[in-house]
């Protein structure tokens, strides 16, 4: 018995002494320190603010211009005559693509090519002066490139530059396309990012937006006040008020100027004929599926310039080129556009 009695005590010792050396519960052997970042990580800024309205990377798109007068108001010869365009209208295509995208840098290039018809009541002055005559037979065509690059500083601050070259003339045959058609312009910027929610600008900017080449500043503002409301300023190229009735359904209300200088060989003569537009409109835009998008807008045409001059870039004046004064025309334009995600 007293032997058993031994036996049992020696046991339960061994078993406490190996339930003491044994138990690590509440002892962590993780070294944390292997999991800690080398070194803290840079973050940039990004180009977009919340709810603004998507990047169009395809669009397939088709514009309309209601009935209006042109009136010529030099030289003298032409003085009082006017011609009734019935409608102007014409395709409009788009690609824009990113080549380079990172948080480091944004590189897109794209092309564009638009065309207005233009429908002239015959036997008018349209059909009986040079260039004209050549516009009312071939109408109007842009073709051209264009690239932006994007490049954040900070997460605070970026740079932003763009470039665009367009072939703009009144053409029926290659035969007719010389460089003199050439125009180009673009944009340089520097912005901040204050949240999320707000992003400014200033910049210069040279362009034919009014028919004639001008150096302007610009400022950038895009602005989301809350899930509804907001703002998209390029000013003075184009400014919307924006207003997001849920998630597949977007408005603006705003305005955009647009326009080019166009060779026209008429008569063995080449003539540039400068048009400028200004666009106050209001536009639609709903997703039909995932990244599909239909985009409708309705407006007005206000005339800034339709001109015709003899040389590459010269002003109009009353002793040389055609001065006119285009009547207002309602407008609207409708496409399909594939967006960026």
């Amino acid at each position: 018995m007293k032997k058993i009695c031994l036996l049992l005590l020696g046991g339960g010792m061994g078993f406490a002494a190996l339930s003491q050396t044994t138990d690590t519960t509440d002892t962590d052997l993780t070294d944390y320190g292997a999991f800690a970042d080398a070194a803290p990580v840079k973050r940039y800024a990004t180009q977009k603010v919340l709810n603004q309205s998507a990047q169009k990377l395809i669009s397939v798109g088709y514009e309309y211009h209601g009935g209006h007068d042109v009136n010529f108001t030099s030289p003298s010869t032409l003085s009082g005559g006017a011609n009734a365009v019935s409608a102007v209208k014409g395709l409009r295509l788009l690609a824009n693509f990113p080549v380079i995208s990172n948080d480091k840098a944004i590189l897109s290039f794209g092309a564009q090519y638009w065309h207005s018809n233009y429908n002239v009541a015959p036997k008018g002055t349209f059909q009986r002066v040079a260039p004209l005559d050549r516009v009312d037979v071939a109408g109007l065509t842009t073709a051209g490139v264009f690239g932006t690059f994007f490049k954040p500083l900070s997460q605070k601050r970026m740079l932003i530059f763009q470039a665009e070259a367009n072939l703009n003339g009144s053409y029926n045959a290659f035969a007719n396309i010389t460089a003199k058609g050439l125009t180009w312009g673009g944009s340089a910027l520097y912005a901040w990012k204050k949240n999320d929610k707000t992003m400014t600008g200033v910049g210069i900017s040279r362009t034919y937006r009014m028919g004639r080449p001008i150096v302007v500043p610009v400022f950038y503002s895009f602005k989301t006040y809350n899930d509804r409301w907001g703002h998209e300023l390029i000013l003075p190229a184009r400014g919307f008020l924006r207003h997001n009735i849920n998630t597949k359904n977007l408005l603006m209300l705003g305005y955009e100027l647009e326009g080019n200088q166009f060779e026209v060989e008429s008569g063995g003569r080449r003539y540039f004929l400068q048009r400028g537009e200004i666009k106050p409109r209001l536009q639609f835009e709903k997703q039909l599926k995932n990244f599909i998008w239909m985009s409708m807008q309705a407006g007005m045409r206000l005339n800034g310039r339709f001109e015709v001059v003899n040389a590459y870039n010269e002003h109009a004046s009353s002793k040389s080129g055609i001065r006119t004064n285009l009547d207002n025309a309602f407008y609207f334009n409708f496409s399909i556009n594939l967006i960026s995600p």
